[in-house]
């Protein structure tokens, strides 16, 4: 019976390695281009990345995270960010149909 097995036995498990801080590049999906003025929602905080489309997130303190994203002239988009791994990210933003 597993149950008696392991009974009285503990499972340790590592704590998971998130970035200390990550970078994120917004770009147009098109031209590759930095995208200015892009409002960023995460959570109940709402950022901007600069002028050439940088934001950064850090003091991070979970696995994942909901980001979204608004611009004017582009589909908002919505993502969950995975914490662990790269410390440099770039987001594509597409345009909208006219």
């Amino acid at each position: 019976n597993l149950g008696q097995l392991l009974a009285g036995r503990r499972i340790y498990l590592k704590p998971v390695e998130t970035a200390k801080s990550i970078t994120f590049t917004v770009i147009d999906a098109i031209t590759r281009r930095p995208l200015s003025n892009v409002e960023v929602s995460l959570d109940n905080m709402k950022i901007k990345a600069n002028r050439q489309g940088v934001f950064k997130i850090s003091q991070i303190s979970k696995e994942f995270g909901e980001i979204t994203l608004t611009r004017r002239g582009y589909q908002t988009l919505r993502r969950v960010i995975d914490y662990k791994g790269d410390e440099a990210r770039t987001i594509e933003m597409v345009k909208q149909e006219r």
